[in-house]
């Protein structure tokens, strides 16, 4: 086995190079930690959003767990960029490990959306680990989140005789995004000499 690992296309003498067989590749003397965010994706319901992503360390040099990931609704350092929130990672990174970060954003407000992840960025922007490289700690989605169409319901249908009251009844009637509902009957559609009247 060659210095570096790999494996040479034609096998050298024992006697010449003693041990070759257990050799190993050292370790870059000068490696270091390279945490990357990658592979964000959202879940979207009707009162909240979760962005997930994969915090991934490209290093040759393990990560303790703790490192912060902060998460953005606008690029950060821009005029109207507000920090959502930060998570911490749960695990230790290895050399080519990588664990997968969420963070719940409720009631967002209506609109599109450009939500910016950030490894290792705490609360007040700073970071904690020495990295080779900081351009690949940024990844960013877009995403819409829209107002919903409230849902309707008058009740159970109701066969009454001339004369009679009917109730309808509106409270099962729900918005899915929370918003109050507002509501009053119409006679759309009546019966050719019909008399009746909301």
């Amino acid at each position: 086995m060659n210095d570096d690992g790999t494996i040479p296309q034609f096998e050298e003498n024992s006697w010449d190079v003693h041990n070759s067989y257990r050799r190993n590749a050292m370790l870059n003397d000068r490696g270091c930690v390279d945490l990357t965010m990658s592979h964000l994706r959202t879940e979207i319901a009707s009162d909240a959003v979760t962005v997930t992503g994969r915090l991934g360390n490209g290093g040759v040099f393990h990560v303790r767990p703790g490192t912060p990931v902060s998460f953005y609704d606008g690029k950060p350092g821009e005029n109207g960029t507000s920090r959502l929130g930060t998570v911490l990672s749960g695990e230790q990174l290895e050399p080519g490990g990588y664990e997968t970060v969420s963070f719940r954003w409720e009631d967002p407000p209506r609109g599109i959306h450009a939500v910016y992840v950030v490894a290792d960025q705490d609360k007040e922007g700073r970071g904690k680990v020495s990295e080779s490289n900081e351009d690949n700690n940024t990844a960013v989605i877009a995403f819409g989140f829209q107002n919903h169409a409230p849902v309707t319901d008058a009740g159970s249908e109701q066969t009454v005789t001339y004369g009679e009251t009917v109730m309808p009844d509106g409270t099962g009637s729900y918005d899915a995004d929370k918003d109050p509902l507002t509501y009053k009957w119409t006679l759309p559609h009546v019966p050719e000499g019909s008399t009746a009247a909301i």
